[in-house]
């Protein structure tokens, strides 16, 4: 039997194409001179899709971590945020409780970029729905402006004069105030209106994810 030869017409399968082979044991087959060749598909995944596929699970998986710390992160704050409260009447002990409040809401920011950013990744597929990704994420759109707050009035505290980064870090933390303001008038109206009327909200949401993206892309939470 000669040597096989191997067709690849898809990343999915290899056509392996071989000489037939009568079973001399079947007289029809023997005579026949229809039957020249015969076609084996075998199962067969390319080097590239396998790769992607790899790389899409780790991403996946990478995901979920930054998730996890992300809740771990808030659940810390809420209870760093009660002692805060509880220490109202140590105004020592409450500057301390104020500042590690703080870092917790710039470290939850860190994560909340992260996760923008990768979800951004799949926002050109088929399937991607802004204006549901609008909504998953609009209660971490709230901590970015929170962080932003947190950096503009600690840069505030450290200058004499205000300088062209001070307002920088305030023009930043009001963009994401109007942000988020308009993705909220934007979700509620979206729960009144029919689905007929979906297309036009996500239209509309596609705008205030890029300028998400874009205002997370100019974080800067070094502490």
């Amino acid at each position: 039997m000669a040597a096989p030869y191997v067709w690849k017409f898809s990343c999915d399968h290899h056509f392996t194409i071989a000489k037939y082979e009568p079973d001399p044991r079947n007289r029809w087959q023997v005579a026949s001179s229809s039957a020249l060749t015969v076609v084996r598909i075998v199962p067969n995944q390319c080097p590239e899709c396998v790769w992607a596929v790899q790389e899409e699970k780790k991403e996946k998986e990478l995901l979920a971590q930054k998730e996890a710390a992300l809740v771990a992160h808030k659940e810390h704050g809420k209870f760093l945020q009660a002692q805060l409260a509880n220490s109202a009447g140590d105004p020592a002990l409450n500057k301390v409780f104020k500042k590690l409040f703080d870092d917790c809401v710039l470290l939850q920011a860190g994560k909340v970029v992260d996760i923008l950013l990768a979800l951004d990744k799949d926002s050109r597929k088929p399937d991607f729905q802004i204006i549901d990704m609008l909504k998953a994420v609009a209660e971490n759109l709230v901590i970015l402006e929170s962080a932003a707050q947190i950096q503009w009035k600690r840069k505030v505290a450290q200058a004499d004069v205000l300088s062209e980064e001070t307002e920088q870090l305030l023009s930043k933390s009001k963009s994401w105030i109007a942000l988020n303001h308009d993705i909220s008038r934007l979700l509620n109206a979206d729960d009144e209106v029919n689905k007929n009327q979906r297309v036009f909200h996500i239209f509309n949401a596609n705008p205030r994810w890029r300028t998400a993206v874009i205002l997370a892309k100019a974080m800067k939470l070094d502490r």
